[in-house]
């Protein structure tokens, strides 16, 4: 059997191929009703000290406006640590009181180099956050799966790599948005 994505649009967007031959498409539909998990994960780490309320809003706003009454939502935020803010709800209400929790957080000071507190040990946990939304929440969750990362894309001193964590990711069929904030 041989699979060909052309378009998602509709049935005539896709070709089925068995040992060449096309075959006819008897039954397509397309998925949008089932519930949508989305993870929003936040950059809280110093680089986005300006632009987090920006952030909040926008977060703020997507939950009021698209999430439908079957679908749930989570907050992560990440910097030098990772932390679930909200677990999974449907309630905007409790959304919205995770938002508010989300503040810069600068990385600690290390002992390391010549002047004291100015090094620090990574700062900023990307594939971290990724690879536990995905592992901790998602994999635990049916329907349709999303993350939204909300992040300037430096990832910082993770344990996880980028390919670790993308991994992850796709074992939970979750879609991975990354939408650029940055001062």
């Amino acid at each position: 059997l041989e699979f060909r994505r052309v378009l998602f649009r509709s049935k005539a967007s896709f070709e089925i191929r068995e040992n060449g031959k096309v075959q006819p498409i008897v039954n397509f539909s397309k998925d949008n009703n089932l519930p949508l998990t989305v993870g929003v994960l936040f950059d809280s780490s110093i680089s986005q000290e300006r632009v987090l309320p920006a952030e909040r809003d926008a977060a703020d706003l997507f939950f009021r406006t698209f999430l439908k009454p079957t679908d749930a939502a989570f907050l992560i935020r990440f910097d030098s640590q990772v932390e679930l803010l909200q677990d999974v709800t449907g309630s905007i209400q409790h959304l919205r009181e995770g938002l508010e929790g989300i503040r810069v957080h600068a990385p600690p000071p290390s002992s390391t180099g010549p002047f004291p507190g100015g090094g620090f040990v990574g700062g900023t946990h990307l594939n971290d956050a990724v690879f536990l939304a995905a592992e901790d929440v998602l994999k635990h969750e049916a329907g349709r799966k999303a993350l939204i990362l909300i992040t300037d894309g430096q990832d910082q001193g993770s344990k996880v790599s980028l390919d670790r964590a993308i991994e992850a990711a796709q074992r939970t069929d979750a879609m991975l948005y990354s939408i650029l904030f940055y001062d």
